[in-house]
């Protein structure tokens, strides 16, 4: 159940973490596989040291940046009242 509560209030609510800036939760990939690329969250908030070995390649944080900031326009103009205890359209 909580799964499916917590999938549901982020679709609801969208938190950027969770909708549009991959990587918040990540750890320290297996060895060998620095050859990925970051998270665009660690290109956005650098300081996790095992991030810095990520050699792959992503988009450029001014590139995230202009995302992030696309989606939060499109995010306040998107209904976040209260839910429906029903689900109501909150989940539509």
């Amino acid at each position: 159940m909580i799964g499916t509560l917590e999938a549901s209030i982020i679709k609801w609510k969208r938190p950027l973490w969770n909708s549009f800036l991959d990587g918040f939760g990540n750890h320290t990939p297996g060895s060998g596989r620095f050859g990925q690329a970051p998270s665009e969250w660690d290109v956005v908030h650098p300081g996790r040291p095992w991030a810095e070995k990520c050699k792959g390649k992503t988009r450029s944080r001014q590139t995230i940046a202009k995302g992030i900031k696309t989606f939060l326009a499109e995010v306040e103009n998107t209904d976040s009242s209260p839910m429906n205890p029903s689900g109501g359209s909150a989940f539509s």
